[in-house]
């Protein structure tokens, strides 16, 4: 686990005393979803007598590596990236960690604090196993189910996170998951790396680039302590 950030003064109050970022790693680990642009930094001035500083040219879909999905993503008339907000993407926060189960279902749930306004972020086999670590993109993730989806809906949450590069697999090609969570303008934040997490409360810091007209864009998630972990 990364070492925590070391702030001072009233800082230590906004960040919390151990900020852990939970982003995957651009170039490093898996960041391109099949049939997406791959992802590349391709350095095109480096330092020579001529030109005394380093440039890259970057290329990526905006669904590489961590990344957040908007309504028009799958909604026509749907939010785009500008039609939010900054405090949409700083969230009260809670980890769920769901070992073994091969899919999130609304049983799983019965029982968990999730409250009107969270962001609920899974951590699953997902994490435990590594995938967004590998080589190459794993088809055999846990997903969300659609009736598991209804209830977070209905429990009037502002975000779901999945330890995955999609929120569901490819079975239903309309991707009924999606299009519910985002109708209810519930914004989807998919490959992040929980592995090291507790589950419990904090509070999520997941601010997209400042883009025109996006459906989606890449974020630096972090976690900011806000309690004591359930330590599950």
């Amino acid at each position: 686990m990364a070492e925590p950030v070391v702030v001072s003064g009233d800082a230590r109050f906004l960040l919390g005393e151990f900020p852990q970022d939970i982003s995957i790693t651009l170039g490093k680990d898996v960041v391109n979803y099949p049939e997406t642009p791959v992802y590349s930094l391709k350095r095109v001035v480096a330092f020579n007598q001529e030109k005394p500083y380093a440039l890259s040219r970057l290329q990526m879909s905006t669904h590489s590596g961590t990344h957040l999905d908007f309504p028009y993503h799958f909604l026509p008339s749907g939010k785009r990236l500008e039609d939010y907000s900054m405090e949409r993407f700083f969230l009260p926060a809670v980890v769920l960690h769901l070992p073994g189960a091969p899919e999130i279902r609304a049983e799983s749930l019965a029982n968990e604090d999730i409250r009107t306004g969270d962001a609920v972020l899974f951590r699953t086999e997902n994490s435990d196993r590594g995938i967004l670590h590998g080589p190459c993109f794993r088809s055999d993730f846990v997903d969300l189910s659609l009736e598991a989806a209804r209830v977070l809906a209905d429990k009037g949450i502002l975000l779901v996170g999945i330890d995955a590069l999609s929120l569901e697999r490819t079975e239903d090609p309309s991707y009924p998951v999606h299009r519910l969570v985002l109708s209810r303008d519930i914004l989807i934040l998919e490959g992040i790396d929980l592995a090291n997490v507790a589950a419990g409360r904090y509070t999520l810091a997941a601010f997209p680039l400042k883009l025109k007209d996006s459906e989606a864009s890449p974020v630096r998630a972090v976690l900011l302590a806000e309690t004591h972990s359930t330590g599950r």
